[in-house]
């Protein structure tokens, strides 16, 4: 499981992967009309009490949102499954699934990054695609709204999001940190606090080597050590 993370958990539920490459999930599997985020049907599991196998096979990453989680497989397609009322399922719907569903458009994910309400990816290639929830300026000025299918933003390295944030941070080849989304607190490192920084702007860190993005801030290490 070189390619990511095996065990993966946010909002209320978590999923693993196993070494036969059989994805599990648990925890919270129903929310109002929305639901099927441990891959199960909601009408049986409102909560899944412990590790439950979801139909699928060839997983090699799993990344967890608020009420939804994506898997990537080992041919490089993304599924996703559970809430969809924000296009976080990317299928260009808005009806949730508790069955996986292919995100349109992408066949050579490398990995995975979710924010609770906006999925990315990064291919083979270092491009970063996202979808989802956009409100908060990911997409640029020109798409502040739910973005229902795979959108092509930057070339990266790397992208990291997590915890509540509706904030995103990549990096480039040369280490170079730069973050964009929401920017209230200063989450993105620009030196202000603007409310959204709506494209992928330096930060004030330089050869960064690992990233964490968390509800209202984030942290960084340097390749130094700082």
């Amino acid at each position: 499981l070189e390619r990511g993370r095996a065990v993966e958990h946010r909002g209320e539920h978590a999923c693993a992967i196993g070494t036969d490459a059989r994805l599990h999930c648990w925890g919270e599997n129903a929310m109002g009309k929305q639901g099927g985020q441990c891959g199960q049907d909601p009408a049986i599991f409102d909560d899944v009490p412990g590790p439950l196998p979801v139909a699928f096979d060839g997983a090699v990453q799993v990344a967890c949102g608020d009420e939804y989680s994506c898997v990537l497989k080992d041919e490089n397609s993304v599924w996703c499954f559970g809430a969809n009322d924000l296009h976080e399922l990317g299928n260009g719907d808005t009806a949730a699934s508790f069955v996986p569903v292919n995100v349109s458009g992408i066949s050579d994910a490398k990995t995975l990054a979710l924010d609770d309400e906006t999925p990315c990816i990064v291919t083979t290639t270092g491009a970063l695609f996202c979808w989802g929830n956009g409100t908060s300026g990911i997409f640029g000025a020109d798409l502040n709204d739910n973005v229902p299918q795979a959108t092509r933003i930057a070339t990266i390295a790397q992208a990291y999001a997590g915890g509540t944030a509706e904030t995103l941070c990549v990096t480039q080849s040369d280490g170079a940190l730069q973050c964009f989304g929401a920017n209230d607190t200063g989450q993105c490192g620009v030196g202000a606090s603007t409310p959204n920084v709506i494209a992928p702007t330096n930060a004030q860190l330089v050869t960064v080597a690992d990233v964490s993005v968390g509800g209202d801030h984030t942290c960084a290490t340097t390749t130094d050590g700082s």
